[in-house]
């Protein structure tokens, strides 16, 4: 059933390894209350425990940019993989990391390997009273794909 447009949040993506499978993982919620959600968050690293609730159905996608350096201050981006999904009942979802094989087109010096997480979702009727799907709530900068493997994206992203 699709959730209420308002604020919508990307909580702690992480990253899983298992085997030759590496899965990225987190939730989606939909902010309920704006004062419970953030008030938690202005003293520092506690987490709100009311104020949302799952987002479930939201489409989680990690797109893959190589990034081939041409010259100074000169790029030649590439996407070449993308892996998407749906967020479970409860908001909760598992991507599909980059293939391990694929990790190796970075290794020429000029070259970054980069990924972007975008989240979209079916919202409220639309004025003809259906379901609005692919609606963009939050698409991310590129973020050094070494960097969020090592530390998490650790992402908290609200859009109205």
């Amino acid at each position: 059933m699709p959730q209420p447009p308002g604020l919508s949040g990307v909580r702690n993506p992480s990253l899983q390894t298992g085997g030759d499978l590496r899965l990225w993982g987190g939730h989606i919620f939909n902010i309920t209350n704006v004062l419970e959600a953030f008030l938690p968050l202005i003293p520092g690293d506690n987490a709100p425990s009311e104020g949302f609730s799952p987002w479930p159905d939201a489409t989680v996608m990690a797109a893959y940019v190589l990034d081939v350096k041409t010259g100074p201050d000169k790029s030649f981006p590439m996407t070449i993989w993308e892996s998407a999904t749906s967020t479970a009942a409860d908001g909760s979802f598992s991507l599909e990391d980059l293939p391990v094989g694929l990790d190796s087109l970075a290794s020429p010096p000029d070259t970054e390997l980069n990924v972007a997480l975008s989240v979209n979702a079916v919202v409220a009727a639309s004025p003809k009273g259906r379901p609005v799907t692919g609606v963009p709530l939050y698409r991310s900068a590129l973020i050094d794909l070494a960097s969020a493997r090592t530390r998490g994206v650790g992402h908290l992203a609200f859009s109205r």
